[in-house]
């Protein structure tokens, strides 16, 4: 039984790497067309930014870390990173005030729930302690996250970095396969 899940499991993996690797690709291909004499620098920018809506795009997951990560190389990224994140990715980028809107709305109806549920257990010193500790280390994981300043709920979070490591993991296995293969064929 548990044979037949890792290999489920490998083949889900390798489905998502060949589908990685042909949006960047894809994407490596638009900032090319856009741009016939790229510097080091705008090169560098290319790869990182089509290997990030690469990623984002890549499977079925439509969690936070995904769209906040098109929607900040659509707005802070050059014309042809917004046509390559509306190619690649085959949906429209959100505005960010439309997002804004629906996440404060759950923000202060669920702070209210745990302000409420807090005030009952302030009262050990132990408690304080272990509650500032965790709070530091939530705060810290949100800023990694892309998307993840929006996130209140913690299960979310932790559901939204679950994703997003998987995801880094399919992104360096295939650009290190890449790496590899243009060192072979150098020699």
């Amino acid at each position: 039984m548990s044979m037949l899940r890792n290999e489920r499991m490998r083949s889900n993996s390798a489905m998502k790497r060949r589908e990685f690797f042909i949006k960047w690709m894809k994407g490596l291909g638009i900032y090319t067309n856009f741009k016939k004499n790229m510097t080091i620098l705008y090169w560098k920018n290319a790869i990182k930014s089509s290997a990030d809506v690469a990623i984002a795009s890549t499977g079925t997951s439509s969690t936070n870390w995904n769209r906040a990560l098109m929607m900040a190389i659509a707005r802070n990224g050059d014309r042809a990173a917004k046509i390559m994140v509306k190619i690649v990715s085959g949906q429209k980028v959100q505005s960010r005030k439309a997002n804004t809107i629906i996440f404060s709305k759950k923000i202060l109806r669920k702070s209210r729930l745990r302000f409420a549920k807090k005030e009952v257990a302030r009262y050990s010193s132990s408690y304080r302690y272990n509650s500032v500790a965790i709070e530091r280390r939530i705060s810290m994981l949100k800023r990694i996250i892309p998307g993840g300043e929006m996130i209140v709920n913690e299960v979310r979070l932790m559901e939204e970095t679950l994703d997003y490591i998987a995801s880094l993991q399919v992104q360096v296995d295939v650009m290190r396969s890449f790496v590899d293969l243009v060192e072979v064929d150098k020699f």
